[in-house]
């Protein structure tokens, strides 16, 4: 029994330690708080005072100002060039990308609204005109010396969706059959003379090789002659040695 007027023992009161040291704020900008705590050391006994105090204290904190958060939205890019056509009267696709991303609770640009697909703008099947471009301007020689070089300059054809000046139907009919073999044989005509002229100046490569490297070969075989006939005419040295054979004399006394 802790009642003294029992006869219990000497009452021995709730005792606590020092304050600690206040903590840092719980903010690094604006309007905080911290806190500072002390503990239990003793515990009442034989009906001593309780605690009565708080063992945890908080107050207000205030740091420098927290800056200002605009917001700002989502901006998309401009759209890029539309890509090819995936088929023949199928799809093509554009892409776009965030210029600038969202912020302080802007609106977010959404991924599915950076891609854009379309129709292709050519359908199937449809008759198509072709017509040659200007000529561009000639290239250089193919050699920097001599009459055996050659230059060469190009020029494309050009698609379009209606006839071009100068195109007559009645000539060339891309709706028959006659067109048609009409411009499968003047294909073969232009393939025929590409080949031709590819095959001439190839011959040209050759023969031009095949002279220089014979000139080499004259070249060096006058050049080892001459060094032979130079050889040949270089006199004896006094100091070399010759070919005789020296033997001693022989001796009448006998052995």
């Amino acid at each position: 029994n802790d009642d003294p007027s029992c006869g219990g023992g000497v009452p021995v009161d709730c005792q606590v330690s020092m304050w600690q040291q206040w903590g840092v704020c719980s903010v690094t900008c604006g309007i905080g708080q911290r806190i500072r705590q002390r503990n239990l050391q003793n515990n009442p006994h034989n009906a001593g005072k309780h605690c009565d105090r708080s063992l945890v204290v908080t107050k207000a904190c205030s740091l420098q100002p927290c800056p200002t958060c605009n917001r700002v939205d989502c901006l998309w890019s401009e759209w890029e060039m539309w890509g090819a056509c995936d088929k023949c009267g199928g799809q093509r696709k554009r892409y776009r990308h965030v210029k600038v991303h969202a912020d302080c609770g802007g609106m977010v640009c959404e991924q599915k609204f950076a891609e854009e697909i379309a129709a292709c703008p050519r359908a199937c099947h449809t008759p198509s005109f072709c017509s040659w471009e200007d000529w561009q301007s000639w290239g250089e020689c193919s050699t920097s010396c001599g009459d055996h070089g050659v230059r060469t300059r190009v020029r494309y054809l050009k698609s379009h969706s209606h006839p071009t000046d100068g195109y007559q139907v009645n000539q060339v009919d891309l709706n028959s059959m006659q067109g048609l073999d009409a411009l499968e044989q003047k294909f073969h005509e232009l393939k025929h003379r590409a080949k031709n002229v590819e095959q001439h100046r190839l011959a040209e490569l050759g023969a031009a090789f095949g002279l220089g490297s014979l000139s080499f070969m004259a070249v060096m075989a006058m050049g080892q002659r001459l060094s032979r006939g130079q050889e040949d005419e270089r006199p004896l040295s006094l100091y070399a040695p010759n070919n005789h054979r020296y033997e001693p004399a022989p001796s009448d006394e006998p052995l």
